[in-house]
C-alpha cells in the first residue's frame, strides 16, 4: 500500500478501521508523521490503545 492510499483510506475509516490501520502500520506511521501531524497521530494512536484496551 503507497503512502499515498494509506492517507486516504486512513482518513474515511470508521474509528475502528482506524485503530487496525494505526496497528499494523505502526512502524511505517511512526516514522512518517513528524511534526505537528507528529502530534496528531500521538493523539489517534493513545485513542486506539484507549479503545482496544476498553474491548478485551
Amino acid at each position: 500500500m503507497t503512502e499515498k492510499n494509506l492517507i486516504k483510506i486512513y482518513v474515511n475509516a470508521t474509528s475502528a478501521k482506524r485503530v487496525d490501520i494505526i496497528i499494523r502500520h505502526e512502524s511505517t506511521l511512526c516514522l512518517k508523521m513528524i511534526g505537528s501531524t507528529g502530534m496528531k497521530y500521538m493523539i489517534e494512536y493513545r485513542k486506539s490503545i484507549e479503545y482496544v484496551n476498553s474491548k478485551l
